[in-house]
Parts: C-alpha cells; sequence; structure tokens
C-alpha cells in the first residue's frame, strides 16, 4: 500500500523553441526571439527547414533524442 501524496503532473510535447534549444539551434532561437520588422532572408530559409524537421519528427522527447543521436528518421519512427 502506497504511504504519502501523489501528484499527477502533465508533460506535454515539446515546443518549437525547446526543439531548437535541444538541437543546439541557440542562434537561431535567439535571432527568431529577437525579431522586429525587418526580413531576414537567411533566417527565414534556416526557420523553415528546421520548422519542417519538427513537424515530421514530433514534439515527444524520446523522438528527439533519438534523431539528435542518430540522424535517422526510421529510427525515429
Amino acid at each position: 500500500m502506497p504511504v504519502g501524496r501523489i501528484i499527477y503532473k502533465y508533460l506535454g510535447p515539446m515546443t518549437f523553441y525547446e526543439f531548437l534549444e535541444a538541437l543546439g539551434e541557440k542562434i537561431v532561437l535567439e535571432q527568431i526571439k529577437n525579431i522586429k520588422t525587418s526580413h531576414n532572408q537567411q533566417l527565414h530559409e534556416k526557420a523553415t527547414e528546421l520548422l519542417k524537421l519538427f513537424y515530421y519528427i514530433g514534439g515527444m522527447f524520446e523522438a528527439v533524442k533519438v534523431y539528435i543521436k542518430t540522424k535517422d528518421f526510421l529510427k525515429v519512427k
């Protein structure tokens, strides 16, 4: 019989910002956070590619961890 309190916590998928941080894309993350009104084509293209990757892999922690280790989409699946 368990003793003590049970606290349930909800753990959702990663956000895009957390995903960028996990991949080590801190420069892109900071540029996105600090963007004002100017349009940077290189940032746009890089962020678009990373967003596609995020959509494909998803935000589940284990899937991101496997991708970071192996860069193999079959193993991520």
